[in-house]
């Protein structure tokens, strides 16, 4: 087993990459070392625990690994509307390998680039990068047709976005949530393959498939520059870009690369020198007139390490620390990055901010296969987490008074979070997938599916191919299984032994279990989200008078966009949560909450 992960910047500022390094055990320097280089968007975050076993299966077998994550993207500096990113990527790219191998000591490095990754990587060594040998996976050979299947994407989810798309500068892109500057998308549509393959010469280089999806566009002119060109079918991209729940390790491929790999000529025992970038444990930025410091760290809880990034700055202190939960199966950057866009502004407000993985999500450790069962992501025992994050920043000194912030199953936990600590002074939770679990609440929804399939937009939606394997399943298991829950429910309504408190009752509950702690929720739901269906249902809607700490905000639309990839409602909420933090400064000063240095 290989030792822990070590989080490092590279470069500085705006411009810093972030990457993870697993290094290998003993002292010796390996032949070979591998640098990771993500797909763009959506598939970067479905893939992020793939690319993550990646690295260890690679440690594990004696060759470090470095996960790369670009700049304006995940945990590394910068804004993805920041000019020039093209060239920025590529050249983070040739200074993660060259800092790799300075690093680890290897002779050989070897990029492996998934999508945009791969476009990256080859860019980066036809420019002189100190890469020596190539993978490349689902890589087209042109940024134009990257460019083209992102428009494709892109177009569907205008047709189902509240109110078209949004107000984006003229010639973005926005792509499953995640936004390319008009600039990046003319400067990717430039990227040839054939172009760059002089460069790429005299080198190994792997292709690999796309579950189907041959690779000879990219052998051609490679192997017509002179590289030595393998190719794999590449089984198990799809499973690996799978919603983050569902996305599963390729270990196929795994197998395939490392034999590969080992395949190879002797790497050379002196190889070029290339300038390293500087390194740090620490991303300094400037955020308006503070200056943020970020760190990636590792907490010790009871619920076992946990992965974490923690934001402060030079601002006056306001003993308020705010602690950002997975939204969901994703990872600690929240929704379309909204995460790490809010806790860098708070931190230069002066509020301390944690972006937390919770186990067996993003960086901690744990089982992720568990997560295709959704009853996973509420087992009880997982409320041990939030007080132990609040634990390790309490001892830091960095507050007080803690506010939770959460997506999905995190704006659960942001509630019973809440419960279980008294610091917690309020829940801001969006879109939460219950609000009280029970076996039962999957099946009632699963009814509701069948009711919906009277609704047109909904007949659209499907002949479009807009319903997942998963959604289509629980139609089909509701259609199947309805008929048996109906008659189960009558006979327990006419057996008076069964006082079971009704799903509106537990949430009525809860409610008031947060009323009586004084603590402020602010529950923001966009359209079609069975939790504000459920709210109408029960009735909590027209009695919010009975929990004054309570605010609904129901956000308007016509379809579900449960993880906010319109770019009017990731605006939307993040305004809401900004006001949900003015409020709670003022309520902090009013209290007169102690400033911690």
């Amino acid at each position: 087993m290989s030792p822990d992960p070590r989080p490092v910047y590279l470069g500085a500022g705006a411009g810093a990459a972030f990457a993870t390094l697993h290094p290998v055990d003993g002292d010796a320097a390996p032949d070979t070392a591998v640098l990771l280089c993500p797909p763009f968007g959506w598939d970067e975050v479905c893939s992020h625990r793939a690319r993550r076993a990646w690295a260890v299966h690679l440690a594990d077998g004696g060759r470090p690994a470095l996960r790369l994550e670009l700049p304006g993207t995940g945990d590394a500096g910068g804004d993805p509307y920041d000019p020039g990113r093209v060239e920025a990527w590529s050249a983070a790219v040739g200074e993660a390998a060259a800092w790799l191998r300075a690093e680890t000591g290897a002779h050989r490095v070897v990029a492996i680039g998934i999508g945009l990754g791969g476009l990256l990587a080859a860019r980066a060594t036809a420019g002189g990068a100190p890469i020596d040998e190539l993978v490349l996976w689902g890589v087209p050979a042109k940024g134009k047709a990257m460019v083209r299947e992102l428009k494709a994407f892109a177009r569907l989810e205008v047709a189902e976005a509240p109110g078209g798309a949004g107000p984006e500068p003229e010639g973005t892109l926005v792509s499953g949530g995640f936004a390319l500057a008009a600039e990046t998308v003319a400067d990717l549509q430039q990227v040839d393959v054939e172009q760059l393959a002089p460069g790429i010469a005299a080198r190994r280089v792997l292709l690999l498939g796309r579950d189907g999806v041959g690779t000879d566009a990219l052998a051609e002119p490679l192997a017509g520059a002179g590289a030595e060109v393998a190719q794999d079918p590449g089984v198990g991209y799809g499973a690996m870009m799978a919603k983050p729940d569902d996305a599963r390790a390729p270990v196929t491929v795994f197998a395939h690369v490392d034999a590969w790999l080992a395949a190879g000529p002797p790497a050379a025992a002196d190889p070029v020198p290339a300038a390293v970038p500087p390194a740090g444990d620490v991303l300094e930025l400037a955020v308006g007139d503070a200056h943020v410091r970020e760190r990636a760290v590792r907490l010790d809880t009871p619920a076992g390490p946990l992965a974490a990034v923690v934001a402060i700055s030079d601002a006056p202190p306001s003993g308020l620390c705010v602690v950002f939960l997975n939204a969901g199966a994703v990872r600690r950057i929240g929704p379309n990055r909204l995460w790490v866009e809010l806790a860098r502004r708070w931190a230069a407000r002066g509020v301390a901010t944690m972006r937390l993985d919770g186990a067996g999500l993003g960086d901690s450790d744990g089982d992720d296969t568990r997560w295709s069962e959704t009853e996973a992501f509420y087992e009880s025992h997982r409320v041990t987490e939030v007080p132990g994050a609040l634990d390790a920043l309490a001892a830091q000194g960095l507050g007080d008074r803690f506010v939770l912030v959460g997506l999905c199953s995190g704006g659960y936990w942001a509630l019973h979070g809440a419960l279980a600590d008294d610091r917690v002074v309020a829940a801001l939770p969006v879109n939460p997938g219950v609000l009280v679990w029970d076996t039962e609440i999957e099946a009632e929804r699963d009814a509701r599916k069948v009711r919906k399939l009277a609704r047109p937009h909904i007949w659209r939606k499907i002949l479009r191919g807009g319903f997942s394997l998963r959604e289509g399943w629980a139609v089909l298991r509701a259609l199947v299984t309805q008929p048996l829950r109906a008659r189960r429910a009558g006979a327990a309504a006419d057996d008076p032994e069964q006082e079971v408190p009704t799903h509106g009752e537990r949430v009525d509950e809860l409610l008031d279990a947060l009323e009586d702690r004084g603590v402020r929720v602010d529950l923001v739901l966009t359209a079609d989200e069975p939790v504000g269906d459920e709210l109408r249902r029960d009735g909590q809607l027209d009695r919010l008078e009975r929990w004054p700490g309570l605010t609904v905000t129901l956000l308007p639309g016509t379809v579900r966009a449960h993880t906010l990839r319109p770019t009017q409602l990731q605006r939307a909420v993040s305004d809401l949560l900004e006001r949900s933090l003015d409020r709670e400064l003022a309520r902090a000063a009013a209290e007169g909450a102690p400033a911690k240095s």
